[in-house]
């Protein structure tokens, strides 16, 4: 566990790892640099090399001071939509399979055009998966008055072929009645000591006459 562990790639001088992905089957890898260009690769013009290695090139080093240095890069599909962050503020959503597909050793193409001292800070993909099953839609999983699954309506019953927001709304009823029950239990207790001191009390009182 508190072992350094070995080297993966063998670094030029000045550089860094920015990114770590794992290879998917029909998958690209998303470039994208500090300066808005970018570029879809297909993951087949990557060889697999030995570890420790310096790999290959993903990008045209010779045009680094006008696109910028690699702020990020990530496997998608066509079908997946990315969103650029700049450092200002700026947020561009859009789909991968609107950006080129380019060679793996070139500058790619400006994906988003940027202001004045603004530069790319980030890049999140949204995944087709998580788009479909209604994670982009808040979760409520319903898509043009349809719940996602079957469009026929099946599959409504909390069966295996339930959409997540049918099995969400099960879920919080029973989370709902365990809540009534439990509260149930504490009203009886609150209940049960009001009677117990109201007896306390008559106690006391006959004393009192006794004396």
């Amino acid at each position: 566990r508190s072992a350094a562990g070995v080297m993966a790639i063998r670094l030029l001088d000045g550089d860094e790892v920015m990114s770590l992905e794992v290879v998917q089957p029909g998958g690209e890898l998303f470039v994208l640099h500090q300066h808005g260009w970018g570029k879809r690769v297909p993951l087949d013009e990557y060889t697999a090399k030995g570890r420790y290695t310096q790999g290959v090139l993903t990008t045209d080093i010779a045009y680094l001071e006008e696109i910028g240095h690699i702020v990020a890069a990530r496997v998608v599909h066509p079908q997946d939509q990315i969103t650029v962050i700049t450092s200002n503020g700026i947020v561009l959503r859009t789909r991968v399979e609107g950006v080129s597909i380019r060679g793996r050793a070139t500058r790619g193409v400006r994906v988003v055009n940027l202001g004045e001292g603004d530069s790319v800070a980030a890049l999140a993909v949204l995944y087709h998966a998580d788009l479909v099953r209604g994670v982009d839609d808040g979760g409520d999983g319903s898509h043009n008055g349809q719940l996602d699954g079957n469009h026929d309506g099946s599959g409504l019953d909390g069966g295996p072929d339930a959409s997540p927001a049918v099995l969400m709304e099960d879920n919080d009823s029973g989370v709902d009645s365990e809540i009534d029950a439990e509260l149930d239990v504490l009203l009886t207790g609150e209940n049960d000591l009001d009677d117990a001191a109201e007896s306390d009390s008559g106690d006391d009182a006959e004393w009192v006459a006794e004396e």
